[in-house]
């Protein structure tokens, strides 16, 4: 377990590990939904549903939207990001709206698809040793009666989730019943008492957590009146409204952190903007997977940290070209040194 705060800083690629889609593949799903050009053969290329959905909705509008959806869809693999995206088109709120129901609808099709999804209340066993998630749960739960795991288990864990999936949540009511034997009851307890900041927001909460919550990976068809109204919960990074309370806990989160750990992070400048310490301390370590990055970058990428995180001591900043779940196999000591 963790005597000193510790933050983890997750971004698309440590959801990957429970097969939701990277920023490219997203893009990808949207683009081939929401294309509503007709191919030789006069059918359309995108998806009829999603087509006879946006009319149920719009009505007499339907074809401006429809004409919407298909400009977004040709534009958004020219991108890194549907985030990007949309920042491309803020000037045009129809383009924005239909990018974030993509969002709502691709995330929850992501979801059910996910190597953890087994039924809309249990995840699956978990028994890919390729994910973090169990040995994070493992980190956490060592050294802990069982008493002291369901009332404060993650007491000085903070999670700032810039994902729009709720698979950290669902996971972990899972295995702390499957793996653990808590019931489910104190399953929640122990979870309440981890601090998960999701800055743009997610698809919604899960039922446990709200009673009007959304179920993992719902499959809400056609009725657009329950997927728009989803849009609402979403964020772009673009839009600059990330409430002042998030905001603080944010700031809170990375000021009182001994210790912050990035896990699958793009390290865009808007998300890092978030992130800013209010000063740098030199006892503040940080730890950074850096997948795909060639190592040239390496350098900028450790002054980028410390600038952000108030990590004073360059020596104290780890950026490894590893996976998510190897900086929990691997680095065990590393994380619990000095806290």
């Amino acid at each position: 377990m963790f005597s000193q705060p510790v933050v983890f800083v997750v971004g698309a690629g440590a959801s990957a590990e429970f097969g939701l889609p990277v920023s490219g593949q997203l893009n990808a799903c949207i683009g081939s939904s929401l294309n509503f050009d007709r191919g030789p053969d006069g059918l359309l290329i995108g998806e009829r549903a999603v087509f006879d959905l946006l009319g149920s909705r719009f009505g007499p509008e339907s074809e401006k939207y429809h004409d919407a959806a298909t400009e977004l869809a040709k534009r958004v693999m020219e991108f890194a990001s549907i985030d990007e995206t949309l920042h491309w088109f803020s000037a045009r709120p129809e383009i924005v709206l239909l990018g974030k129901f993509a969002i709502v609808r691709e995330i929850l099709k992501a979801e059910r698809r996910s190597t953890i999804y087994g039924t809309p209340d249990m995840a699956a066993e978990i028994t890919d040793e390729n994910n973090w998630l169990p040995y994070f749960l493992s980190l956490v739960a060592g050294s802990q009666t069982r008493e002291e795991t369901i009332e404060r288990m993650f007491n000085n864990v903070s999670i700032i989730n810039f994902n729009y999936d709720r698979t950290i949540e669902y996971a972990l009511l899972s295995q702390l019943q499957t793996r653990f034997g808590l019931d489910a009851d104190e399953a929640k307890r122990a979870i309440s008492s981890l601090k998960v900041i999701q800055p743009y927001g997610s698809v919604g909460p899960l039922p446990w957590q709200d009673g009007s919550g959304i179920a993992f990976g719902a499959d809400l068809g056609r009725d657009h009146d329950r997927l728009f109204a989803l849009t609402t919960n979403i964020l772009t990074y673009t839009e600059q409204n990330v409430s002042e309370t998030i905001r603080s806990e944010i700031r809170s989160a990375i000021d009182r952190a001994r210790l912050i750990v990035f896990l699958g992070f793009g390290f865009h400048a808007q998300n890092m903007a978030l992130l800013q310490a209010g000063a740098a301390m030199s006892w503040r370590r940080a730890i950074a997977t850096a997948l795909m990055v060639n190592e040239e970058n390496y350098e900028a990428l450790t002054l980028k940290i410390a600038l952000t995180t108030g990590c004073a001591e360059l020596k104290n900043i780890q950026v490894l070209p590893w996976y998510s779940h190897q900086i929990f196999s691997w680095l065990k000591p590393s994380l619990l040194a000095g806290l």
